[in-house]
């Protein structure tokens, strides 16, 4: 019997630690680092869009925060247009990056034709909130940028493409599939390293960069949502493409390993089931790494896709 408080004790002690350890768990789901400038130009040896030769001028947003009902939040952008153009591709980068990391593709846009918005996504670069929510709040957030980008840049964003990489990719398919796509002007959607649905992205990245207790990677997910107020399973890319109304490309490195192999198959399977959606495999491509393997066969297959959409 002298045992028992021992026991206790250690019991007690095991449920702390674990909950100590989904707490921890779900806030690094919820609040990844941010890319500061500095890090930006250690990284990706670029700060501004200068930096990849293109005009621009800063474009904030001031939207309503609906995490936070009445409370407003700051959305950082940056406007890069292009002379005439009528057409506009808002870039929205991918987890933990920011604007900058979506430099990577704003020249392709901006070749193709498009004026280009990039924004720092909620809980991103120089944006306000807390919270990274896989896109359940982020959609609110995107629709009033691109309603308030519309309503002073009208002549240009006639007609909007949403590009994203990976998280952003989950972002432009949740806004996208939302009734009001139509009165936001969206026409396309481009996806790159999409993933199913953010929980399994969440398991899936914890096993790859064995993140500690396994067996509490559930129960942290549940936590995020708890605690952010997000319903993860609302906004599932896999649902979203099967309801889309426009089209959609998704494109996806033949290696990338943060997007399993039954992922994609999912997910190229629902795209070929709808006729005016697209996809294209880049061969020896990581995550989101297709346009420095091959940036012709990149430019080409999505030109392809944009005119066919426009």
């Amino acid at each position: 019997m002298e045992y028992v408080p021992l026991v206790l004790v250690m019991v007690l002690a095991l449920v702390v630690a674990c909950g100590l350890l989904v707490n921890m768990l779900a806030r690094s789901l919820l609040r990844p680092p941010r890319m500061t400038d500095a890090k930006a130009a250690y990284l990706l040896k670029r700060v501004l869009p200068s930096d990849v030769g293109l005009n621009w001028e800063v474009m904030d947003f001031s939207v309503d925060d609906a995490s936070r009902p009445g409370e407003k939040m700051r959305i950082a952008g940056w406007w890069m247009p292009r002379v005439d153009a009528n057409r506009t591709a808002v870039v929205i980068h991918g987890y933990a990056d920011a604007k900058v990391g979506a430099l990577a593709w704003a020249p392709l846009w901006h070749g193709l034709g498009f004026n280009v918005l990039a924004i720092d996504l909620r809980a991103h670069g120089e944006s306000g909130g807390v919270n990274v929510t896989g896109g359940f709040f982020e959609r609110e957030d995107m629709e009033q940028v691109i309603r308030s980008l519309r309503m002073t840049r009208s002549e240009a964003c006639q007609k909007v493409v949403l590009f994203g990489a990976s998280l952003g990719g989950a972002v432009a398919c949740a806004t996208a599939v939302r009734e009001s796509a139509g009165d936001l002007g969206i026409v396309g959607v481009v996806c790159d390293g999409l993933f199913r649905d953010y929980r399994r992205a969440a398991r899936h990245h914890a096993k790859l960069v064995a993140a500690p207790g396994r067996m509490l990677h559930g129960l942290a997910i549940r936590w995020a949502e708890m605690r952010s107020g997000a319903q993860f399973d609302e906004v599932k890319p896999e649902d979203a493409i099967e309801r889309m109304k426009v089209p959609v490309m998704l494109i996806h490195g033949d290696q990338d390993a943060f997007v399993p192999p039954e992922d994609w198959s999912k997910l190229a399977g629902l795209v070929t089931r709808h006729g005016q959606h697209a996809s294209w495999v880049c061969d020896r491509a990581g995550h989101i790494n297709a346009l420095n393997v091959d940036p012709v066969g990149y430019e080409a297959h999505v030109r392809a896709f944009v005119e066919r959409v426009l």
